[in-house]
Parts: C-alpha cells; sequence; structure tokens
C-alpha cells in the first residue's frame, strides 16, 4: 500500500503554535474511556497505566508512540488510521491521558532516563513483543533517545517529531512538569546532563522530522518565553538543534512544509509516510532510507540522509 496517496478527512485544525519545549497537547487526565477500542489498563507497580493497542495480530514491528509533554493518546489520532499494517500503541504517562498519577511520595525532581525506565516496564506489562519502531513527539525525544540507549535489543528504528534541544536553551529554566503534580516532575539541567551520555542508533536507523523554516516567525508564540532572543533568532536556534539531532542519530532530517509544532496532526500523512519506511527497512532488516518523491507528496522535504549524517 502507498501511504502516500492515502487521504486524512474529518480533521481538525491543529492547535495554535506554543512553546515547544515545555507545551503540546492540553489534554489532562480522564477517566479511561471504556469504549474505545483496544484500550485497557495494565498495571505498573502500584499504578495502573491507559494503553491503547490497535491491530495486535498484524505483523510486526509493533509501532509505539511517545507523546509530547502533557500529551497522550489524542495526538496520534490522525496518524493511527493511516498504519493499518502494523501494531500501533499509545500510552498515557502518570497523571495523563486515563493513567493513574505517581502516589505523593514517589513524586520528584526526574530526568528522561527515568521516563525512558517507566516506558519499558509499560511495554512489558502489556506483553506486546518487540523490538519496536519508536515515535516521539517534541520533549518525549529525550525520552526516545534515553530508551533506545538503555534498552538498544528493544528498539528497531525511530522516528522524532520536532524534538527538543538536547542541550540548554533557554537557560533560565528549572523544571517541566508533566501533566501536574501528578506527572513526571523534569529537573531542567539534570535533563541535560542525562543526554550527554552517548546516544545509541538502533539497527533500523532513525528519521527526525522538523517543523517548516521560519514556523516561529510565522506563528510565534503567545509568551515570548525564548528572550533575549528575537523570533528569527530562536527559529534559527531550533532548525540548528534539529540538524543536530539528525547528526546525533545518522538519521534520514525530513522538512515539514507546515509552520506547526504539532506536526502529527497538522500533517499525519507525512508522519506516517516516514514511519511506514521505518517499519518496512525494519521487515527488510536493513535502515530506513527515505523515498524524497513520497516526501515530497506527503508535504515535506528530505534536507539530508542518514548516511550524510554520518561523515
Amino acid at each position: 500500500m502507498s501511504v502516500a496517496r492515502r487521504t486524512v478527512t474529518g480533521m481538525s485544525e491543529p492547535p495554535e503554535r506554543r512553546d515547544p519545549a515545555s507545551s503540546t497537547d492540553s489534554e489532562r487526565p480522564a477517566a479511561t474511556d471504556r469504549s474505545v477500542p483496544g484500550e485497557r489498563r495494565v498495571p505498573v507497580e502500584s499504578r495502573d497505566v491507559a494503553v491503547r493497542l490497535t491491530g495486535a495480530d498484524r505483523p510486526g514491528p509493533p509501532v509505539v508512540f511517545l507523546s509530547g509533554l502533557t500529551g497522550s493518546h489524542s495526538e496520534w489520532e490522525g496518524v493511527v488510521p493511516l498504519l493499518p499494517d502494523s501494531p500501533l500503541l499509545t500510552y498515557g504517562r502518570p497523571g495523563l491521558g486515563g493513567s493513574d498519577p505517581l502516589p505523593h511520595e514517589e513524586r520528584q525532581r526526574d530526568d528522561p532516563s527515568d521516563v525512558a525506565e517507566h516506558l519499558h516496564q509499560v511495554l512489558r506489562a502489556t506483553g506486546l513483543p518487540g523490538p519496536y519502531v519508536v515515535v516521539s513527539h517534541s520533549i518525549a525525544g529525550w525520552f526516545a533517545d534515553r530508551y533506545v540507549a538503555r534498552h538498544l535489543e528493544d528498539v528497531a528504528a525511530v522516528v522524532l517529531i520536532d524534538p527538543t534541544n538536547f542541550t540548554s536553551w533557554p537557560d533560565e529554566r528549572t523544571g517541566l512538569a508533566d501533566g501536574g503534580p501528578g506527572g513526571f516532575q523534569l529537573e531542567w539541567q539534570a535533563s541535560f546532563a542525562d543526554l550527554e551520555c552517548p546516544p545509541r542508533r538502533p539497527p533500523g536507523g532513525a528519521v527526525v522530522i522538523s517543523t517548516a523554516v521560519g514556523a516561529w516567525v510565522r506563528k510565534p508564540p503567545k509568551s515570548p518565553w525564548y528572550a533575549p532572543l528575537t523570533l528569527g533568532q530562536a527559529d534559527a536556534r531550533w532548525q540548528h538543534d534539529q540538524r543536530a539531532w539528525a547528526a546525533r542519530l545518522h538519521a534520514d532530517h525530513v522538512i515539514a512544509h507546515a509552520p506547526e509544532h504539532l506536526i502529527q496532526r497538522a500533517q499525519p500523512l507525512l508522519v506516517a509516510v516516514c514511519v511506514t519506511a521505518a517499519v518496512r527497512a525494519v521487515r527488510a532488516g536493513v535502515a530506513v532510507a527515505l523515498d524524497p518523491s513520497m516526501v515530497s507528496t506527503a508535504g515535506g522535504t528530505l534536507v539530508s540522509t542518514g548516511s550524510a549524517a554520518a561523515r
């Protein structure tokens, strides 16, 4: 099936561009919707985690989606229907998407490795066998990076969507709350120290999908959290960091045409094309190599390849 020729109808307008380091989806904790096909709760330590598994009987590798800060299942509603040939898993981190919040005694300052270990426990609890194609958005790129580093045997390939910078910027931040007091509390500088540990590249390779060049100028954030940089400087810094991610993982690098941080909502077809390429590469036992024409048809530009990033 050529994913690039599929269309999506009935999609709502994506939300206004926000602080890409600290906010993605506005979804807040809610009761698990038992009417959603494939949704169930799995035990992780003393808490239940809400997971949605689509196509459990399909051939692997399974695709696991990691949402951005405060996000969960709804971020991927436009992408999931475009991937009918793979098992697909979304889940809510503590306090999000129907998952139980962290108990008071477990609330502390966390780093990306803590979240990666929670993901590892969730996947073990589902019984869904790996290795997985891990798809992340925004700050979840940190979690994907650390999950690969700590559990390479469980990862087949990764697709990072507009990942948050892995070096400190802006410097005045102290922490980020993922879903209120019952969620992970990411300590800013400790997170960057965690990301200084060497990365690892999964055997099926990696893809980085970045927002359009000039997106910050075309759709400015409501609050000037990027100060003292100008919008143009912030945009240039973000694009620099996207290229750094591609080099870090020796990834194929795609620039989306839409000026949106939530690319999976604004351009679900582009995400589906990249994920499908990763899945097919894993099945063939090779590293992903995107087709520039398919990327273009889906609304993106392939600006560099993993082989170029490796040089």
